[in-house]
């Protein structure tokens, strides 16, 4: 009866602690879902942010994630103002070809420091 008893608190024992460990994994994975939904609506926010400003003329820095690929880049072909980490300004067209943006000219993204959109043409107001 004592080495059942003692098999039994063993057990116990042996599952409390697995149970404490998957409750920290638990509240790990909690606090990794809570992350990520702040990180989400960060994203969204900034997203809805750069649509509104599109077009307004400040740069904004060259990114890239850890693959290489550009980030904060729009999704669209045309026309940008470049800024070059030694700080030569240059317009240069931008095109996507198979999934991968290319400038037009003779610099590498990796010279770039910076981009603006082009800006609109003038146009006198009318009154």
């Amino acid at each position: 009866m004592t080495e059942l008893l003692s098999r039994l608190i063993d057990a116990v024992t042996f599952n409390t602690k697995r149970i404490a460990e998957h409750e920290e994994c638990l509240k790990l994975l909690a606090e990794y879902t809570a992350g990520l939904c702040k990180l989400a609506a960060e994203m969204k926010k900034t997203e809805s942010t750069q649509v509104e400003n599109k077009n307004q003329m400040y740069w904004r820095k060259l990114t890239f994630d850890r693959h290489g690929n550009l980030e904060c880049f729009p999704n669209e072909e045309g026309i940008f103002i470049f800024c070059t980490k030694s700080g030569y300004v240059f317009a240069e067209d931008v095109f996507y070809d198979n999934k991968e943006w290319f400038l037009d000219g003779t610099f590498e993204w990796e010279d770039i420091a910076a981009w603006m959109p082009f800006p609109e043409p003038y146009r006198e107001e009318q009154k």
